[in-house]
C-alpha cells in the first residue's frame, strides 16, 4: 500500500510565485493547494490539515504573521510547520515572519 504524497498548502497573493512555487513542489512530488488570500488560506487548512503551509508575508486581507498566529491558536496546527516568506530586507517584516 502506497503512501499519501504530503500535502503543502501555499498561501501567496502573487499568482506568478504561487505558479512557480506549485509547479515546483508538485514536481517533486507533494500534494498541493493554493489560496491566494489568507483567510481562504485559512479555511483549506481547517478542511484539510496540510503537513506544511507556506504563507507569503503581505497578503491582501492579512499579514503573515498573523495568519500563523491565528493558526498556532488552533491545536490542530501547533505541531504544522509554518513558513512565512518574507520579499523585503525590511528588518522588521523578517523579525514578524
Amino acid at each position: 500500500m502506497f503512501d499519501a504524497a504530503p500535502t503543502i498548502l501555499i498561501i501567496e497573493h502573487d499568482e506568478q510565485v504561487r505558479h512557480d512555487v506549485q509547479f515546483i513542489l508538485k514536481g517533486i512530488g507533494y500534494h498541493v493547494v493554493t489560496a491566494s488570500r489568507g483567510l481562504d488560506g485559512i479555511d483549506i487548512a481547517r478542511k484539510m490539515k496540510p503537513d506544511l503551509i507556506i504563507v507569503a508575508m503581505d497578503l491582501p486581507d492579512l499579514m503573515g504573521g498573523e495568519l500563523a498566529t491565528t493558526l498556532r491558536a488552533d491545536k490542530r496546527f501547533q505541531d504544522t510547520p509554518i513558513l512565512v516568506f518574507v520579499s523585503s530586507d525590511d528588518p522588521a517584516a523578517r523579525d514578524m515572519a
